[in-house]
């Protein structure tokens, strides 16, 4: 198990994808399981898939990615025809990787039943779970206590209901969740995880991104708004409740790494971003090269950038295999994967990544290349240090795991940047020179203006940079976990060891 979370957070990972659709005319399962296969970044460890026909829900979720959960037609078909449906991917970012903790949740209370879906994180989760008395809970996630408070309220209609339980959470969320005959979509009043509303024939669809609409037929609408509640029946979508909203933070590593880069959030084409970061970082750190290459898939579109920009050629020094599958021999699986274009002996390579989390993987890498025969290997990262875990949504290794963290210095960079030596990682890493872009280059490249004036403040975007600055958005309480909600309320085989 060690072995396979050393693997799994060499990359930071989302803690899911959520999609639902209303549409009583359209097979809503088949349109669920198309979108999954489209979210399938965004959660590899889980997949479900609930339908409700109006009088009650079918629902089949388990382990692994979509094609592992859904493996035939019959399976689609079990789930039946119905008026909509809401589909999940996870990463576990509360509770372990268990089937357990697979999504969506169906619970039932009397004659009420309800199925939620949840993109991001909790982090008062342990307080909200004393607040569940009457029903009990198989899991060990944030997600199934909110469906149980909403299902234990005592008030009569669902728009009470929500607004009753919303103003209780603390931490970053996008819901999906529906009752036998409605669909809600959710999203918390800092609009940290993305959550988006389009249309589909005479239906409607909500997903984490848009890249998935062109693939079964629906088309952009409008994305939900921080702390905004809809509710879609067959008179459409209608907001029905909206928390206040002080200040935005849209999560910024969604441009970086999660999303794909055919998807438009926050009202920027997520490809463009990444393209722009390639550019800017050749302004921040030119370097006299014969190659650029990227390490795929997330790192090729600034790497395309980079090589346009600079005028040194693209070229594939890497090919990974797209078809290998999963497997359960992990120890250095990553590295199988790639192939490694033999024509480097005797080139200068950049090598361009989006991010870098614990550098071991990079640092392998690098040997790899010179063995191969490159001479000089440059490294550009399309993204700040990562100097601290995430509590939002994102599944982080420890502090003292990210490499910019052990490299960290005291003094900050006066910009709400915290100073990493970057000689120091350039070392252990192997390579002849090493560059983070700028956090103002980011933000630049995220759209943000004025970033070139003496007195900009990057706190008072619209975005969060928790990861990249350690300065949270929402105030934490210092116990955050994991595996908070699980021993000693839950059986210690449901535990994933750390």
């Amino acid at each position: 198990m060690l072995k396979k979370k050393l693997k799994r957070n060499n990359k930071l990972h989302d803690k899911c994808g959520v999609f639902g659709v209303f549409a009583p005319d359209l097979g809503v399962a088949r349109l669920t399981y198309y979108a999954l296969y489209g979210l399938q970044h965004r959660g590899q460890e889980s997949s479900g898939i609930a339908v409700s026909n109006g009088r009650r829900f079918k629902l089949k979720r388990g382990m692994g990615l979509v094609r592992d959960v859904f493996k035939t037609e019959k399976n689609i078909d079990a789930l039946g025809e119905g008026i909509l449906a809401v589909g999940h991917n996870r990463y576990s970012t509360t509770g372990s990787s268990h089937i357990h903790n697979a999504q969506p949740f169906l619970l039932k209370k009397d004659e009420r039943q309800i199925v939620i879906a949840h993109n991001g994180n909790l982090i008062n989760s342990q307080e909200l779970r004393k607040k569940v008395k009457e029903i009990t809970l198989s899991s060990t996630t944030d997600t199934e206590i909110v469906a149980a408070l909403l299902l234990e309220s005592k008030k009569t209609t669902w728009s009470e209901r929500f607004a009753e339980v919303l103003p209780q959470l603390k931490g970053a969320y996008s819901f999906v969740i529906a009752t036998r005959d409605l669909l809600f979509g959710i999203r918390d009043p800092l609009g940290i995880r993305p959550l988006i509303l389009g249309k589909i024939n005479n239906g409607w669809v909500l997903s984490s991104e848009d890249c998935v609409f062109p693939g079964i037929g629906a088309t952009f609408v409008r994305e939900v708004k921080p702390g905004e509640a809809v509710i879609i029946d067959k008179n459409g979508p209608q907001t029905f409740y909206q928390q206040e909203v002080k200040q935005e933070a849209f999560c910024i590593f969604e441009y970086v790494y999660i999303a794909r880069p055919d998807s438009t959030l926050h009202g920027e084409s997520v490809g463009k971003v990444r393209e722009r970061c390639g550019e800017i970082l050749v302004q921040e750190a030119p370097v006299e090269a014969d190659m650029v290459m990227p390490i795929p898939y997330s790192g090729i579109t600034a790497a395309i950038a980079f090589a346009r920009k600079s005028g040194i050629p693209f070229g594939e020094g890497v090919i990974q295999n797209r078809y290998i599958g999963r497997t359960f021999i992990q120890p250095d699986q990553r590295m199988r994967e790639l192939g490694i274009n033999a024509n480097l002996k005797g080139k200068r390579v950049v090598v361009v990544d989006d991010s870098i989390v614990r550098g071991n993987t990079l640092k392998d890498f690098v040997s790899l290349l010179r063995n191969y025969g490159a001479t000089k290997v440059h490294i550009r990262i399309a993204s700040p240090p990562i100097t601290d875990p995430c509590y939002y949504g994102l599944d982080t290794p420890k502090k003292d795991k990210l490499i910019a963290s052990r490299f960290e210095k005291k003094k900050p960079l006066g910009i709400n940047q915290k100073a990493v030596d970057v000689e120091k990682i350039r070392t252990f890493i192997g390579a002849d020179s090493f560059v983070y872009i700028s956090l103002k280059g980011l933000l630049k490249a995220a759209g943000v203006k004025d970033t070139d004036k003496k007195n900009f403040d990057p706190q008072k975007t619209k975005f969060c940079m928790a990861c990249m600055n350690g300065i949270y958005k929402i105030p934490l309480g210092g116990k955050e976990n994991k595996f908070m909600l699980e021993n000693p309320l839950y059986p210690s085989e449901l535990i994933e060891k750390e």
